[in-house]
């Protein structure tokens, strides 16, 4: 067996196969280097995740708080209206009360309660008290009260107990 060209020495690895690992190669690092990436970038989301998940649990916890707060805040404002209407309802109330005092009569000191008013005061007869001022402390009040006490210059010192029973409305407690 003859050949007609000059036998040479083949090599080990071709040249078409030297190509090919050293492309393949390059394919396999650059597979490397993106499942890298992924991964990390992976694990970088899945942190971000956990960090918003906690900053999310917190957000709730501090909208719970301030719902309460607020709830409290607007008990506070409601029971400072109240206050408010009612001392402006006592500030007329006493007003108009001064405007029913006649002038023969004194009056020393008074106490208001929620639902009593007690009068400490001087009138020059009992008559005085019976005529100007009993009717009116009868019409506001359910149950009126008055002692009298002589003194030495035959004037009248009186303390006068005036309640009201107050009707509960349905719904209050």
């Amino acid at each position: 067996m003859y050949s007609f060209i000059k036998p040479y020495e083949k090599p080990l690895i071709g040249y078409v196969f030297r190509i090919w690992f050293f492309f393949t190669i390059i394919t396999l690092i650059i597979l490397l280097g993106f499942d890298m990436i992924l991964g990390y970038k992976i694990n970088s989301f899945e942190k971000s995740i956990i960090s918003n998940n906690k900053r999310q649990t917190q957000f709730l916890i501090d909208i719970e708080t301030f719902k309460k707060k607020i709830k409290f805040l607007n008990k506070e404002r409601s029971f400072a209206k109240d206050v408010e209407t009612s001392n402006k309802l006592l500030v007329e109330s006493l007003k108009n009360f001064f405007e029913l005092i006649p002038e023969q009569i004194t009056l020393n000191k008074i106490i208001v309660d929620k639902n009593s008013l007690t009068i400490f005061g001087i009138t020059p007869s009992k008559d005085v008290y019976n005529l100007l001022l009993a009717p009116p402390l009868k019409s506001i009040f359910s149950k009126s009260v008055v002692d009298f006490y002589l003194q030495d210059n035959g004037w009248y010192r009186f303390v006068s107990k005036n309640e009201s029973k107050i009707v509960k409305k349905e719904g209050n407690k």
